[in-house]
């Protein structure tokens, strides 16, 4: 199974994630959250919050090939932290604007299609 790095959007914290990760859990993935620099309980001060901060704050939380999912502003943030290191990256899936209902929707066709055969 694959190593997932969930990372919020604009406005949000790991805390985003509470409802999903356990599930992409219980299919077998290895699945952590961050709070982004300056977000939910990061106290970064606002004057040092930039996207470079942001990647940095992704690169850093990575020890292995990953999978980024990032929601709304968190895709521009994957994808900024995929640029400074892509080795440390296994796959790529921003879901920025209106992509973001687009993305959510097919999480939970996934995730209906893994469970459905347990009810």
């Amino acid at each position: 199974m694959s190593d997932i790095l969930l990372v919020h959007g604009s406005c949000h914290g790991a805390w985003c994630w509470r409802d999903l990760a356990p599930e992409l859990a219980a299919l077998g993935h290895s699945v952590s959250a961050l709070d982004l620099p300056g977000m939910g309980a990061d106290r970064t001060p606002l004057s040092k919050v930039t996207l470079d901060s942001y990647a940095k704050a992704i690169v850093d939380a990575l020890s292995a090939p990953t999978v980024l999912i990032g929601h709304s502003a968190g895709g521009y943030a994957i994808t900024a932290a995929a640029s400074l290191a892509p080795e440390k990256v296994a796959h790529l899936s921003p879901s920025t604007s209106r992509v973001a209902s687009l993305f959510a929707a097919a999480v939970f066709r996934f995730l209906h299609d893994q469970i459905a055969h347990y009810w």
